[in-house]
């Protein structure tokens, strides 16, 4: 399938939107570029502060950077996915706009933004509470468009 010329304005929309996680792999899927917001509390007024960041993957070897290697720009980073998706034949693999997990003993659907940190435990309310124990490999992506362009 080949992706349609992506515009600058397009990459810079999906980039700048905190609610998407934006997934591009490489031609050969060797490697993935994610594209995600996280949270830090502010040292100052203790409140929380949305950051969006990326990290680059290396699927083969199975790591990845520690943390971005430069600062996230939107503009810069606009200008590096485009040439990607247009010269080097990434894709945007996936768009995800959060995430959810079905507890298996009492059905309760949880969801989740991509920002915040999936519970450990089932929250559902009701007498008694749930609290059955998650595995991470419960976590399901809320996975917007799939194979995106």
């Amino acid at each position: 399938m080949t992706s349609p010329d992506p515009s600058q304005h397009h990459v810079r929309a999906l980039l700048k939107n905190h609610e998407l996680k934006v997934v591009l792999d490489s031609p050969d899927n060797d490697y993935r570029f994610e594209y995600y917001t996280t949270t830090f509390k502010d040292s100052e007024t203790g409140d929380l502060r949305y950051v969006r960041t990326y990290r680059l993957l290396d699927l083969l070897r199975r790591s990845m950077t520690q943390e971005p290697w430069d600062a996230y720009e939107l503009e810069k980073q606009t200008t590096l996915v485009t040439g990607l998706l247009k010269y080097s034949r990434y894709r945007i693999s996936r768009i995800v706009a959060g995430w959810s997990i079905k507890c298996p003993s009492c059905g309760e659907t949880i969801r989740g933004k991509i920002w915040e940190s999936a519970p450990k435990t089932c929250t559902a309310k009701g007498s008694p509470k749930c609290r059955q124990r998650f595995d991470d490999d419960q976590l399901v992506e809320e996975i917007l468009i799939d194979h995106a362009i």
